[in-house]
């Protein structure tokens, strides 16, 4: 996989995760953190969404 910024050796990013309230309550915890290799296929799969969205959207402005 190409990195989305390879003169990079990290971008930092957030993702964030709601969790139901009763839940925390009874002990539950937020995922674990993902591996850099995991996090940089959810942030490609993330830009071709934001990417197909922006499309989207230009055609329906012009």
């Amino acid at each position: 996989m190409d990195s989305l910024q390879p003169n990079l050796s990290a971008t930092p990013a957030v993702l964030t995760v709601e969790l139901d309230m009763r839940a925390v309550a009874a002990g539950a915890r937020p995922p674990a953190p993902l591996s850099p290799n995991k996090a940089e296929k959810m942030a490609h799969a993330i830009a071709a969404d934001l990417e197909k969205s922006w499309a989207r959207n230009s055609a329906n402005t012009a």
